[in-house]
């Protein structure tokens, strides 16, 4: 089993492991529960669909398919991330009352993905490089060079920038209220760990679009993105932490 192998097992097993303690950390709150699992799923998706899709095929219309399809999941997660660290800002206690069906359907999700992760071959990542100078210029071959740009990694950035900068200004706006003078110190871990999954993206852009890395081993720069995964987990893990011991 080579090393890659070995990282994406152990993502997706911690993955599951940070889904189990969300639905207890966040049990009796089961708006805050649902949107947590499902912006877990899509922050994860990016690196636990990989194996099950065609990262050596990065280049072709299937692999284009699929690297732009695990960015769709992880914008859809950053959505969704922004949606609950926006709830955990302005939680109000009748939110307790709200039902599980969302959580349940992520929760769900996530045991699909891992199943479809388990059940994948797996490849080697390839280094490919598109040219518009040569050949004829059609809109799928414009669409293969902004990816081999790193285009979809620019968004992810863009992306997080954007809701950052307005949970950011609505976590001060809180401090205001009387009922939630301390909401932004919970929200920090959640705000670090997702800057871990972005930081992912910006050391793919570096390592995988621009080459900026080219002498250092692949399994080298995997284990790199891994690690910004394994320290993104850990940061959520302490943002559900902190929620549990303050009862929210």
């Amino acid at each position: 089993m080579e090393l890659e192998d070995i990282l994406s097992y152990a993502g997706l097993a911690a993955t599951l492991g940070v889904a189990i303690y969300a639905w207890r950390a966040l049990r009796g709150t089961a708006s805050l529960r649902g949107w947590f699992l499902a912006s877990l799923i899509g922050l994860t998706g990016y690196q636990n669909l990989a194996p099950a899709l065609h990262p050596a095929e990065f280049l072709s219309p299937q692999g284009i398919f699929d690297t732009w399809l695990r960015h769709a999941v992880f914008y859809a997660g950053q959505f969704c991330f922004f949606v609950f660290v926006n709830r955990v800002i302005f939680y109000r206690s009748t939110d307790r009352a709200a039902r599980g069906r969302r959580e349940g359907a992520a929760l769900a999700a996530l045991l699909f993905l891992s199943v479809l992760q388990l059940a994948a071959p797996h490849g080697a990542h390839a280094h490919h490089e598109v040219s518009l100078l040569s050949g004829e210029v059609t809109p799928y071959r414009v669409l293969l060079y902004l990816s081999d740009q790193g285009l979809q990694h620019i968004v992810a950035i863009v992306f997080f920038i954007i809701s950052l900068a307005v949970l950011r200004s609505q976590s001060l706006y809180a401090q205001l209220r009387p009922e939630a003078p301390q909401r932004a110190r919970f929200i920090a871990p959640f705000l670090a760990g997702n800057a871990a999954f972005i930081s992912l993206h910006i050391w793919e852009f570096l390592a995988e679009s621009r080459h900026l890395f080219a002498s250092l081993p692949e399994d080298l720069i995997e284990s790199c993105e891994y690690g910004f995964f394994f320290i993104g987990l850990i940061l959520l893990c302490r943002g559900l932490r902190r929620l549990h011991e303050n009862h929210l």
